[in-house]
């Protein structure tokens, strides 16, 4: 996940060098790239974090039986 949004913002630092060194076709391409590596670091984040929180509500659960079984 961070992977991808490290490669994302490298590509698109790639783009920007690329338009002002007046090479449109390489900027527009590896933008479009970024941008697709931003959007999949965001859907596996989020993904990350609904499975976090699931898991968590797994502990607290526990927790909460433990502590009404020693009431």
């Amino acid at each position: 996940m961070q992977a991808l949004g490290i490669i994302g913002f490298l590509l698109c630092t790639i783009s920007v060098l690329s338009l002002l060194m007046e090479i449109p076709w390489l900027g527009k391409m590896t933008f479009g790239t970024s941008v697709v590596c931003l959007m999949c670091s965001l859907v596996l984040s989020l993904w990350e974090v609904l499975l976090s929180t699931r898991a968590l509500d797994y502990v607290l659960d526990d927790f909460d039986r433990r502590i009404e079984k020693n009431d």
